[in-house]
């Protein structure tokens, strides 16, 4: 495990009473990184070792654990880059396999609702019913689902609260402003004021996207690594090292910022429960005894389910003689960006490529505009197959011209080339189409596009090297050849 720059030499936490060890790891997150690893592998002092078990350590052992999976991906596969031996490597992975194992056995940091809870949520339900019969306007008083601060200040429950100049320089700022501050947050130095009950709404969907534009260096750097050689590769290892301490601090700081919005919620709901048990309301509901009655003690009431017919699997359209089955997949990296892409036709002709995306969906999407630009298609009408039913549905819709690829997001943390890969797609229209296959069901050219996917995100990451290629392309000629003639035909 490695420390950067933004971060302190670990001391290890004192051997005093609970309460005192509990108090010092929180405080000092490098200390409690450093007590779960020494834990992990059952170096760490008895003290600490049962402060980190109780159950008030949950979320801070759960924020380390999150930390340690990514640093230690990271470690390993810069081991990988380097070339280590195959014992190093091992070794490394066996830390890796001993996190997760500690990770099941203490749990997560995640409690679930109490049936108290769930009680007064259901009194709240009924309360807001009778406010309504009462011809009064409930959504003062029922919290929304997002906009919480916006709410609450236009009915005013919180009167008395105005952020410090901090926090309202934070406010004012621009999108691109605003993300360069969660950046900095990330890379340099926590920034406090993210927490603040004024900012954390807007954190949060920026914090996304500072991770995706993590995700997305990360990516282009591993493959800038695995094509450098000399001084030029050992500043490119560096920056990489540097890129994953990032993305495991994105990954606590996402934690963090998720319970400090929980939180805002849950004191907006006491203030707003507080406002509506001060009401006079007529025909108030019982909140013990007799109804209304919760819905963990009403009795089971099971209907049966119905069976729909059993559809072929792969079943497709009526398929032209002049149009050329081709089915394509991608493999996306994690933590990274990088992604890998692979075709196969009923033909028997393959194809691989790698590049950059920031979810699965987005990954499978690049891939249906890539294999339709293939050289070896142009002038074929092609029906595309992919296993990932949003991207066929953005794909169908680019193509019957109800999306208009300018219209997509784009911008820091998007996939880089998505919008102008889908343009260059509803050009050949009418030439393609695309059609949803179910994955990893036995469909010949699906699988053999997992493959070639899979190969293209271990080239692009510098997992395999280029003599992985043959061998790959090799086996599945021998397999298709072997299932499918030039027409597409189950031989």
């Amino acid at each position: 495990m490695t420390q950067d720059s933004r971060t302190t030499t670990p001391t290890a936490a004192p051997s005093d009473s609970g309460g005192e060890c509990l108090r010092a790891l929180t405080d000092d997150f490098d200390a409690l990184v450093e007590a779960v690893h020494d834990d992990v592998h059952g170096m760490a002092d008895d003290d600490v070792s049962a402060t980190l078990r109780q159950a008030a350590s949950a979320q801070i052992r759960s924020d380390a654990i999150a930390f340690l999976q990514i640093a230690l991906t990271g470690d390993l596969h810069i081991a990988l880059l380097c070339g280590e031996q195959a014992p190093r490597l091992r070794r490394r992975r066996r830390e890796l396999d001993l996190l997760a194992r500690y990770a099941g056995r203490t749990g997560r940091g995640d409690s679930a609702p109490s049936r108290a809870s769930g009680r007064a949520r259901t009194h709240r339900v009924l309360l807001l019913k009778a406010l309504q019969d009462n011809g009064c306007d409930e959504r003062a008083y029922d919290v929304p689902r997002t906009g919480y601060r916006a709410w609450a200040l236009a009915h005013g429950h919180l009167p008395d609260e105005s952020p410090s100049s901090e926090v309202a320089a934070l406010a004012a700022l621009g999108e691109d402003d605003f993300l360069a501050v969660v950046l900095a947050d990330l890379r340099r130095a926590e920034n406090p004021s993210l927490c603040d009950d004024a900012l954390v709404e807007r954190w949060l969907p920026v914090l996304s996207t500072a991770t995706n534009v993590l995700r997305l260096e990360l990516g282009e750097t591993e493959q800038r690594a695995s094509t450098t050689r000399g001084s030029a590769r050992n500043r490119t290892l560096s920056d990489l090292e540097a890129l994953y301490q990032d993305l495991a601090v994105a990954c606590v700081r996402r934690r963090e910022a998720e319970r400090a919005l929980a939180a805002f919620r849950e004191r907006l709901v006491r203030i707003a429960d507080a406002a509506l048990a001060s009401l006079d309301l007529t025909n108030e509901p019982a909140r013990h005894e007799g109804r209304p009655q919760h819905p963990s003690d009403a009795p089971a009431s099971y209907d049966a389910p119905t069976t729909a017919p059993r559809s072929e699997p792969f079943a497709l359209p009526p398929i032209g003689a002049d149009t050329l089955v081709v089915a394509v997949d991608a493999s996306l990296g994690a933590p990274s960006a990088t992604c890998g892409f692979g075709w196969a036709a009923e033909d028997g002709r393959l194809g691989h490529g790698t590049g950059l995306a920031v979810d699965s969906t987005d990954a499978e999407t690049l891939a249906l505009c890539l294999a339709a630009q293939a050289p070896e298609f142009t002038g074929r009408r092609l029906m595309l197959l992919s296993d990932c039913e949003h991207a066929v549905r953005t794909v169908a819709h680019v193509l019957a011209g109800s999306v208009d690829p300018a219209e997509l997001r784009c911008g820091p943390g998007t996939t880089p080339g998505l919008t102008e890969a889908l343009a260059v797609l509803r050009d050949r229209v009418p030439s393609v189409s695309v059609h949803h296959v179910p994955g990893h069901a036995g469909h010949e050219l699906n699988e053999a596009a997992d493959t070639l996917a899979r190969l293209g995100l271990h080239l692009g990451n510098g997992r395999s090297g280029p003599g992985r290629v043959a061998p790959v392309y090799r086996k599945l000629h021998l397999g298709l050849r072997r299932r499918w003639d030039v027409t597409g035909q189950v031989a």
